[in-house]
C-alpha cells in the first residue's frame, strides 16, 4: 500500500457518481503530482478498495501487461461491490463477455470478432452515415432550440449500431431504448437501485438477438449477427450463446461510448468558440480532431484490472488480487505527456495525440474505427449545417462511475 497521505478532495470519493460530477481534474492533478499510485479505501469492496493510476505511463504499463494483471474478476467497480437485488435478466446467456477474458482465449476470440467488424466494412458504412445525418439535420433546421442529446448524440450512434445488428428499421427507435437499458443496468450509479423495466428491456433485447441468430444460421445475410455467425477459425467458433453476448457487448459499448462522445464534444466546442471557428475553417482537420475530442472527453472514466501476483506499479507494491483502477481522464491530462493537457485544441495533430480513450494494449476498442467514422461524419455535417450552434441552458451530467455522459444538453442551432 501506498505510504503517500494524498487524501481525496472535495468529500466525494473516487467510487461515488459524485465525484464524478465535479470538477474531477483538480483532484486528478493532485494525485498526479503526490500519490499517483493512490490506494482508496471502498467499504465493502473486494479487497477493501482500489490501487488508483492517475499518470498515463502507469495505465499503459497495467494495459499491456494481462501476464500481469487480468480482467476475469470484473472491469467495472460495480463488478467489486456488492448490489443487493441485481440479477441476470432473462434471455442473458450465462456466457463470458470478451471483456472479461484473458490470453490467449481472449486473443483468439477477439480475432473471430474482427472477422465480422473490420475497418473495410465500416468505412463502407461512411456514405449511409452522411446520409443520416444530412436527413436528421434537415428536419431541426428551424427548430431554433434543441436537446443535443435526444436529438443527435443518443439516436445516430444507436441507429447506426441497429443497421449493423440487421434490427428493421420500424424496431430501430425499440433497438435504443433496450440499449440505453442495458448500460443503466451495467454502469449505472452503484449506490442506486437498478432502474425499473430495465433488467425486462435487456432480457428482450437478448431474446431478439437470440431468434436473430437462429434465423442467420438458416438464412445468412450481411449484417454482424451473419458475420458472427460465420466467423470461425482453427481452435474455436462461436455458439448462439456466444454470439448473443458478443453483440450485447458491442452494442453496449458502441451505443453509450459514441453518443458520450458526440454530446462531449458538442459541449466543448460550444464552450471554445475560437476552436470551433478555427476548425470550420479548416474542415479537412476533423481526423485531428476527433482524437482530441476522445482526449478531452475521455468517454469511460476508468476500467479495472486485477493483480495476478505481486508486482510493481510507480514505484509502489501491488500484491495479488489487488484491484488496480485505471484512470483514463486523468492520463489523458497527463503533463508528462502533453506540454498543454489543460487546453483544448481540435487541430492538435493526431500524432502528437497518444490518447488512452479507447483503451490500450489487449483490450482496445474493437469498435474504434466505428466510433471515429461516426464522430467524424456527424461534426462534418453539424458545423456545416449549424456553424453558430451554442448552449442554451444549463447541462445535466449523467450519473455514473464509469460513463461520462451527459443526460440533457439543451443547443441554440442558430442555423
Amino acid at each position: 500500500m501506498t505510504t503517500d497521505t494524498c487524501r481525496i478532495d472535495p468529500a466525494p470519493a473516487l467510487h461515488t457518481a459524485d465525484f464524478y460530477l465535479g470538477d474531477v481534474h483538480a483532484t486528478y492533478r493532485r494525485l498526479r503530482r503526490r500519490a499517483p499510485v493512490y490506494w482508496h479505501a471502498v467499504a465493502g469492496a473486494r479487497g477493501g478498495g482500489v490501487f488508483a493510476l492517475s499518470r498515463h505511463a502507469d495505465i499503459r504499463f497495467v494495459s499491456k501487461r494481462p501476464d500481469l494483471f487480468s480482467t476475469s474478476s470484473g472491469v467495472l467497480l460495480n463488478d467489486l461491490l456488492p448490489r443487493a437485488g441485481t440479477k441476470r435478466a432473462s434471455h442473458v446467456p450465462p456466457t463470458e463477455s470478451l471483456i472479461h477474458m484473458d490470453p490467449p482465449r481472449h486473443g483468439r476470440i477477439r480475432a473471430l470478432v474482427r472477422q465480422a467488424f473490420t475497418p473495410r466494412q465500416v468505412g463502407a458504412l461512411e456514405d449511409w452515415m452522411r446520409g443520416l445525418c444530412r436527413e436528421r439535420f434537415s428536419k431541426l433546421s428551424g427548430t431554433g432550440e434543441v436537446d443535443l442529446v435526444s436529438e443527435v448524440a443518443a439516436p445516430i450512434p444507436a441507429i447506426a449500431l441497429a443497421r449493423i445488428v440487421g434490427i428493421p428499421e420500424q424496431r430501430w427507435r425499440h433497438f435504443q431504448r433496450c440499449a440505453d437499458a442495458m448500460i443503466a443496468l451495467t454502469a449505472g450509479d452503484p449506490a442506486a437501485p437498478p432502474p425499473t423495466g430495465h433488467a425486462a428491456l435487456l432480457g428482450e433485447l437478448a431474446r431478439d438477438l437470440r431468434e436473430r441468430v437462429a434465423r442467420r444460421r438458416e438464412e445468412p445475410g450481411d449484417d454482424l449477427i451473419s458475420g458472427l455467425v460465420s466467423a470461425r477459425a482453427e481452435q474455436e467458433r462461436f455458439g448462439d450463446d456466444d454470439i448473443v453476448m458478443m453483440a450485447l457487448m458491442l452494442i453496449g459499448a458502441g451505443n453509450e461510448t459514441t453518443r458520450t462522445l458526440i454530446s462531449g464534444a458538442c459541449l466543448a466546442l460550444c464552450q471554445h468558440p475560437v476552436q470551433r471557428e478555427q476548425l470550420i475553417e479548416e474542415p479537412e482537420r476533423m481526423g485531428d480532431a476527433v482524437e482530441e475530442f476522445l482526449r478531452w472527453v475521455t468517454p469511460v472514466h476508468r476500467h479495472i484490472r486485477t493483480a495476478r501476483r505481486d508486482c510493481e506499479v510507480g514505484g509502489e507494491r501491488i500484491g495479488a488480487g489487488d484491484a488496480v483502477v485505471l484512470l483514463y481522464a486523468s492520463g489523458n491530462r497527463d503533463e508528462e505527456v502533453w506540454d498543454d493537457p489543460e487546453r483544448f485544441d481540435p487541430l492538435r495533430p493526431r500524432h502528437a495525440n497518444p490518447h488512452l480513450a479507447l483503451g490500450h494494449g489487449e483490450h482496445f476498442c474493437l469498435g474504434a474505427s466505428l466510433a471515429r467514422l461516426e464522430t467524424r461524419v456527424v461534426f462534418e455535417e453539424l458545423l456545416a449545417r449549424f456553424p453558430r450552434l451554442s448552449l442554451a441552458g444549463p447541462v445535466r451530467r449523467q450519473r455514473s462511475t464509469h460513463i461520462n455522459g451527459i443526460a440533457s444538453m439543451p443547443v441554440r442551432l442558430g442555423g
